[in-house]
């Protein structure tokens, strides 16, 4: 994945519960994910004019629901690998499945791929040192044939990506 030419995204962070925008590249507001307090794990966004939500299914914070208006749509799962299982259906649509992995070791980054290994799209992320928090550049590999809205999809790699890293920060404190 190309990640030296201009990214089609952007994912900002808005302070330190966590809740971020998903910006164009123009930086217009597509969405924005708020959490619903500090240390919750409960996120909603509106996209148009549905209201996603992503909220923990235990206690462990290891598996959570993906609410669209309240229905359930899929689900998001941590393995034991560290990579988190993004799986999706709605109504009549086939299930949709991805993986968001990490790559790189000091400049690292999130790579999401379709279940059979194919790049979707890049996040790299940087650090604002000033706020303790992570932005991300988002590049698109292959958008266009994934079957679901990149909105959404951004959406919940966000969410994910955040876990990702707060989980990460939590094992290095620990060290």
């Amino acid at each position: 994945m190309d990640t030296t030419q201009t990214p089609q995204y952007k994912i900002a962070s808005k302070g330190m519960r966590g809740s971020f925008d998903i910006l164009d590249a123009q930086d217009h507001l597509v969405t924005a994910m708020e959490y619903e307090d500090w240390f919750s794990s409960k996120g909603t966004a509106t996209i148009g004019a549905d209201t996603f939500s992503i909220k923990s299914r235990n206690m462990w914070c290891s598996n959570f629901d993906i609410l669209k208006n309240e229905e359930d749509i899929g689900d998001l799962t941590i393995n034991w690998k560290g990579h988190i299982i993004l799986k999706l259906q709605e109504r009549l649509a086939p299930e949709k499945v991805f993986i968001l992995k990490t790559t790189g070791f000091w400049n690292f980054y999130f790579i999401l791929e379709d279940s059979s290994g194919k790049e979707i799209l890049a996040l790299k992320q940087t650090l604002k040192w000033s706020k303790m928090n992570y932005d991300y550049a988002v590049y698109l590999a292959d958008a266009e044939n994934i079957g679901i809205p990149i909105e959404r999809l951004l959406l919940l790699c966000g969410y994910s990506a955040n876990l990702m890293m707060i989980m990460m920060d939590s094992i290095a404190a620990a060290v």
